[in-house]
């Protein structure tokens, strides 16, 4: 067998917690990017308290929707959150939220593995094409612009993949054939590195 592309999770394989985040600083860096979309649409929620409930609402659907082969769906349950108080959101303007909502990866208590970027710089040298593939709430587009608050370049990749994109997350096999279509590969070519036997090396 010939290595085409080796795949990596994220969380806790390229990144680890390394603290739990200071939910003040966290919630008040993310209310500092909605408070201003609030604000426009003519609202006058308090941001810390509603981002403060839609994550409390996102993680405590995780569970129950992954169990079922689902992706928690971020827009949807803002829409609630926003509905939770008063204010009849647009698909469009609950996808502007959540997308606002995102903040550097630090404020949650990340970093990377003080290995991960000699890893990924050696594979560059190498014929390989390298993937991302994980679960998580935002999409791929998002994940990727916070990539650098992280230290991470974006160069260092040939594909991401999060399950947001496709609304299915691992150990389901679409994350993982987006990815082999994206670096046009076949499964029996490809090595897939994560953390989580359930999640990816069955999923694998």
């Amino acid at each position: 067998m010939a290595v085409r592309a080796v795949l990596f999770d994220f969380g806790d394989t390229l990144i680890f917690q390394a603290h739990d985040p200071d939910e003040d600083a966290l919630y008040g860096a993310m209310a500092e990017h909605v408070t201003p979309l609030l604000r426009q649409w003519g609202s006058e929620l308090d941001a810390f308290t509603l981002l403060h409930e839609l994550y409390g609402a996102v993680e405590e659907a995780q569970h129950e929707r992954r169990a079922r082969g689902l992706e928690v769906d971020g827009p949807f349950v803002t829409r609630g959150a926003l509905a939770e108080h008063g204010f009849d959101a647009t698909p469009e303007q609950a996808q502007a939220l959540w997308n606002a909502s995102a903040v550097g990866l630090p404020l949650w208590g990340w970093q990377l593995f003080p290995d991960t970027l000699d890893t990924l710089h050696k594979l560059r040298d190498m014929p390989v094409a390298v993937g991302l593939v994980s679960n998580g709430y935002y999409t791929a587009d998002i994940r990727v612009r916070l990539l650098h608050t992280i230290g991470l370049p974006t160069d260092l990749f040939d594909a991401f993949v999060l399950s947001a994109d496709l609304m299915r997350p691992k150990p389901r096999p679409e994350p993982f054939q987006r990815a082999f279509d994206l670096l046009d590969v076949r499964a029996a070519d490809c090595v897939f590195v994560g953390d989580a036997f359930d999640v990816d090396i069955v999923g694998a």
